[in-house]
């Protein structure tokens, strides 16, 4: 077979595939058998009609071309590998000549986008300096004996303060409904902590242990959001009695190699400098990648949009099912509908595109390259990450798709290496 490609002026490729020689003889010798096997003549049993009979009865046109329609895949597969030609969706097929020589195929759809580069290099950008304060430090050790806290009940009539444990059923109308949406009891509250609306907030603090609490609210970020009455019973409060910071609660948390206060104040202070540098980082590498997607020129299709916002949609509908909470009752409480959340999702969408892209633009000017061992590690961490073996997560990911994600982080990689 040999393989070309045509760009069109519609934005579309087409790819074009000849079968002749020995290849399209025996395919149709092949397609003869399978047509002479379904004759039924008077005189002969099915499937038993001479070959120089079936030859008179079998169209030589119609032969080619049941031919050239059971070989499309086959062309189609090989013309792709040949080519490298990556198609958005399934293209076209038109069979262009069909004859006893050769058969001309030609699929055509959009492709995937090149992005053309601009300047990805020498930016000039640099990484923020990472530094950590001791009143950092001590407010992490605070915090982790905060965890370490245990509860006692405050004294009779105390309202909540901030910092108290409060115990409370819940129920949560919709503008008006009798029937709540949602329910809970004995729900435990941290005043202060627990993320919770202002109304709410402002009707626990202060509130005592019996208190029946009726609060109307509206979502804070969202003022076309459909307000709601939330029905709080106030079952305990607890306050907390936070143990001392000495070497006995540095022990007691069981960090590698710490046993005394001093060396907590060390081990805390590494690991906020590992987090705020791997912050600084990301804050670096979305701004070279951001320049570098400003400086390239590159359209997307229309039909690739539309399916990163199909994608992004389910992985939000996932999220607020495995929260508890309908998808339906949800886009009912933003006052939205799936088209909504959709179309706020595009802007988004289109950068994820667009980052994909250039990076695969900056893979293959750089010829940047992945190994199979490195694939091959990448299962391996897979398999530990999500404690399955490594054959499963072989079946579950394909191995191209790894390679592709490599190649882009060993590109974003090299963007950021190069300013």
């Amino acid at each position: 077979m040999a393989s070309k490609v045509v760009k069109n002026d519609d934005q579309t490729v087409t790819l074009e595939v000849v079968v002749d020689g020995d290849e399209w003889k025996k395919a149709k010798d092949n397609e003869f058998q399978k047509l002479r096997k379904s004759l039924n003549i008077n005189g002969f049993r099915k499937g038993h009609v001479p070959a120089t009979m079936a030859k008179k009865l079998i169209d030589k046109q119609a032969l080619n071309y049941n031919t050239a329609y059971d070989m499309a895949n086959k062309a189609l597969l090989v013309g792709l590998n040949e080519t490298e030609v990556k198609f958005v969706e399934s293209p076209t097929l038109d069979i262009k000549k069909a004859d006893d020589d050769e058969a001309v195929f030609a699929f055509t759809a959009e492709v995937w986008p090149e992005a053309e580069l601009g300047e990805y290099k020498g930016f000039g950008l640099k990484k923020d300096e990472v530094a950590v304060t001791d009143e950092e430090v001590d407010a992490a050790i605070n915090d982790q004996a905060k965890r370490k806290a245990d509860f006692e009940a405050v004294e009779d009539g105390t309202g909540a303060e901030d910092g108290n444990l409060v115990k409370v059923d819940q129920a949560i109308t919709l503008d008006g409904d009798e029937e709540p949406f949602h329910k809970e009891e004995d729900t435990e509250i941290t005043l202060g902590t627990t993320p919770l609306n202002k109304a709410v907030y402002d009707a626990l603090k202060g509130a005592k242990v019996g208190d029946v609490l009726d609060v109307d609210y509206k979502l804070e970020d969202d003022e076309d959001s459909k307000p709601f009455h939330a029905h709080i019973t106030v079952k305990s409060i607890e306050k907390e009695v936070i143990p001392a910071i000495d070497d006995e609660f540095a022990a007691s948390l069981k960090f590698e190699g710490v046993n005394t206060v001093e060396e907590l104040k060390k081990f805390v202070r590494e690991r906020i400098e590992a987090s705020k540098d791997e912050e600084a980082n990301d804050k670096f590498s979305e701004a070279v990648l951001d320049k570098a997607v400003e400086n390239a020129k590159i359209e997307i299709p229309s039909v690739l949009i539309d399916r990163e916002i199909d994608n992004m949609y389910k992985q939000l509908a996932s999220q607020i099912q495995s929260s508890g909470l309908d998808v339906e009752k949800y886009l009912s409480l933003i006052n939205s509908s799936p088209e909504g959340v959709k179309e706020r999702m595009r802007p988004e969408a289109e950068k994820r595109l667009k980052n994909t892209f250039v990076l695969d633009a900056v893979a293959k000017a750089e010829n940047l390259q992945v190994s199979n061992d490195e694939v091959l590690n990448e299962i391996k961490l897979l398999a530990q990450q999500y404690g399955i073996d490594e054959k499963k997560i072989a079946q579950l990911v394909r191995s191209e798709d790894i390679k592709e994600d490599l190649l882009r982080e060993a590109a974003m990689n090299f963007l950021c290496d190069n300013q």
